[in-house]
């Protein structure tokens, strides 16, 4: 038994989805955006992490740019890597 573990995204669902999570109420969660934290009290987060894109303008005008990643795998910029 332990009152805190460190998991990713799949072992905090994993764990609540088995019913082996169980609520812990602790100091300061109530100042944390809602977003990071669970409403029923059985996960807060630690960290984020934030992912950026961004393009080689010296290879392409933004208008060339889309929003998805397969759009990467275009052949025009497989050239410039």
């Amino acid at each position: 038994m332990s009152d805190v573990v460190l998991s990713g995204q799949l072992g905090v669902l994993a764990s609540i989805e088995k019913r082996i999570a169980a609520r812990l109420p602790l100091a300061g969660t109530g100042d944390l955006h809602d977003g990071f934290k669970d409403k029923d009290g059985l996960w807060t987060t630690y960290m984020t992490n934030v992912m950026v894109s961004a393009y080689n303008n010296r290879a392409g005008k933004k208008t060339d740019c889309r929003v998805a990643v397969e759009d990467l795998l275009r052949p025009r910029w497989k050239k410039n890597w």
